[in-house]
């Protein structure tokens, strides 16, 4: 009895040296740490870093960054970041929070396999003292013609209650003492924004965010924004009505005013393509910002460009060009001659002798025009159109009548009337009447 007793004691004593030896002498190799430096230090932040070099099939259960404000980093009295592993090797970074002003902190890297836990080597890092505020950087919002505005944040109020805060500004390159602009308010996680005005446009400007405290005034990083481009006034394309032979009416619409008040406005014009432009004032806007102008003691057939354009303190806006072409101050002039007519048909051609009183008249249409009802017929009972050449100008009239009596003219257009010659009365033979080209002699043999 006592022999099986022994033996059942020492079977008990090698399975619990076999399990104690598998905790501690697990197969798992451990991870490789390396702790990295802090950055960012402040006073109640500061960022660490550190890498994790995991072997292959080798597992870690957790791992992270393990700080405190004792050396030995003991459990009970620091905290601890978890990490997520990306990957069998990589680093890491965390931003350490609500720290304490003018502290030394120690922190190392931690990574259990569930059997065994390892930590990297210590590093520390001593937070700032009180002073002055800290801020981020300043950010743009939008920018106008004179304004910039701006926004920023105010990450550590250094300690003490902050007494003012905004932003400080110059002019890019400038040796001028930087501007000052006080903000009124913040939002509760220290948010804040202002709009500096009375800029010069297209324009860069260097701009920081302050904060004041018992200890000073603190800056965040500068960051350099251009204010926008000069908002001129908007125009719509110029209508020309009323066309005479020494007058017409322009008319334009004022779309926008650029955001400033319009000086002035009204029409720049000039004739053919080298003429000196001349520029007249509108009358006034109506309630729709029209603005219209008689333009008078123009030049009879002379082709002018046209448009408008308006003022305001950011400068001069034009419409697009328009252009237009004065009528001529009389019809033009023309001769007829008319051959006599061979069957249904007749050959004429005429002659312009004046294109319509000015030597800028320009004659646009010349043809022929009849009636057999109209004793002075025109382009509206029926026309042909021929081609000019030189002053000449010919066609041929079909479609007669046989024994028919027919009235025409010849016809010149210019820029807007229209001149008749005087009207030649022809008859069209018998339709039945061989012509004398197409008699055949007898054969008297």
């Amino acid at each position: 009895m006592h022999n099986k007793v022994l033996l059942f004691t020492c079977g008990l004593l090698l399975l619990c040296l076999s399990g104690c030896s598998k905790d501690s002498t697990p197969e798992n190799e451990m991870p490789t740490l390396t702790t990295g430096e802090a950055t960012a230090i402040g006073r109640k932040t500061a960022t660490i870093s550190g890498s994790i070099s995991v072997p292959e099939a080798s597992e870690v259960r957790n791992c992270g960054f393990l700080y405190s404000t004792v050396s030995s980093l003991p459990e009970a009295e620091s905290k601890t970041v978890s990490i997520t592993l990306k990957g069998t090797s990589d680093t890491y970074t965390t931003t350490l929070t609500g720290l304490m002003p003018n502290t030394k902190y120690y922190y190392c890297l931690y990574a259990g396999s569930g059997y065994t836990t390892t930590r990297s080597s210590v590093r520390e890092f001593t937070t700032a003292a009180d002073g002055v505020p800290a801020l981020e950087a300043t950010t743009s919002v939008s920018a106008s013609e004179t304004s910039l505005t701006v926004a920023s944040k105010l990450s550590d109020d250094g300690g003490s209650d902050v007494q003012k805060f905004g932003f400080a500004y110059k002019a890019s390159g400038s040796a001028d003492t930087e501007k000052m602009v006080e903000a009124a308010s913040k939002e509760s996680d220290g948010r804040y924004s202002f709009t500096i005005t009375g800029l010069t446009a297209e324009s860069s400007y260097e701009v920081r965010a302050f904060a004041t405290n018992a200890k000073g005034t603190g800056y965040g990083e500068k960051i350099v924004l251009v204010t926008g481009k000069r908002a001129v006034p908007q125009l719509e394309e110029v209508s020309v009505s009323d066309i005479g032979e020494d007058a017409a009416v322009l008319q334009s619409k004022i779309l926008g005013d650029g955001g400033h008040e319009i000086i002035k406005f009204g029409f720049a014009y000039r004739s053919g393509d080298a003429g000196q432009e001349v520029q007249m004032e509108g009358a006034d806007l109506d309630v729709n910002k029209v603005f219209r102008l008689l333009l008078s003691k123009l030049s009879p057939s002379t082709t002018y460009h046209v448009r408008a354009f308006a003022t305001n303190s950011s400068g001069t806006a034009y419409s697009e060009s328009r252009s237009f072409t004065t009528l001529a101050k009389e019809s033009p002039t023309v001769s007829l001659e008319v051959n006599t007519p061979k069957g249904n048909s007749v050959n004429v051609a005429g002659i312009v002798q004046s294109s319509g009183g000015t030597s800028s008249a320009v004659v646009k249409e010349v043809g022929f025009c009849w009636s057999g009802d109209n004793a002075m017929p025109t382009i509206a009972d029926g026309k042909l159109i021929s081609s000019l050449s030189g002053t000449s100008f010919n066609g041929v009239i079909t479609g007669l009548k046989g024994e028919t009596t027919y009235y025409i003219r010849a016809y010149a257009v210019n820029e807007a009337r229209v001149g008749y010659s005087e009207v030649v009365v022809v008859t069209t033979p018998e339709s039945n009447v061989p012509e004398e080209d197409d008699i055949v002699s007898p054969d008297k043999n």
